[in-house]
């Protein structure tokens, strides 16, 4: 499926990118040093503004045709997708499981290897329980590998070294907003400048 653009659109959208490419460069040197300057940067700044939502409004009303028809064939694909992602997941799962009971199975064998080696049992007798460890494996698939992944859980929050702990940007910005001094926390203001389009 081809969008078509107009010839102008796509002139008028290139000239509006030249314009703002120079806008960038010319205000990225600009010094101000007198009310006068200020003045003039707030007027500019009002006009990039302006400019910068026109050109959001055109891409929008350029893109919404293409955003649409793209939402449909998303709706079109996620009753398949949604149903074969559940599927490889539940799959995955079972598969995963016997992973686990076949890793068990080794150690378990292992260990009464060691155990009947320590009891110095006869030789025969441990390598027969190593040859039935080895001879425990996962079945060779072609297109489907296994990797195991270590996981965790936090199990003692209060024994968590420091140098691991986060601190909550959240709960601080609420604390300092509201006028709670926070023990290490430097707090200090910057202007904000916000423009209104006409």
């Amino acid at each position: 499926m081809e969008v078509a653009i107009s010839q102008d659109s796509i002139e008028r959208v290139k000239n509006d990118g030249l314009e703002a490419v120079e806008m960038a460069r010319l205000t990225g040197a600009l010094v101000i040093t007198t009310d006068a300057h200020y003045t003039t940067a707030a007027e500019c700044l009002r006009e990039i503004t302006a400019k910068r939502k026109q050109l959001e409004k055109d891409r929008k009303d350029l893109g919404g045709p293409l955003l649409k028809a793209k939402q449909k064939i998303d709706a079109y694909f996620k009753p398949a997708t949604t149903s074969l992602a559940a599927a490889e997941k539940s799959l995955k799962s079972i598969m995963g499981d016997y992973q686990l009971k076949l890793q068990r199975e080794r150690a378990e064998a292992a260990r009464k290897a060691e155990e009947a080696a320590r009891k110095a049992a006869p030789v025969e007798e441990v390598q027969e329980i190593l040859v039935k460890a080895a001879k425990i494996e996962t079945p060779k698939v072609e297109g489907v590998s296994v990797r195991m992944i270590k996981k965790f859980e936090i199990s003692d929050p209060d024994k968590l070294p420091r140098h691991l702990l986060v601190p909550d940007t959240t709960k601080i910005r609420s604390a300092v907003m509201s006028g709670v001094e926070v023990p290490g926390v430097r707090v200090w203001e910057e202007p904000s400048i916000a423009t209104r389009s006409n």
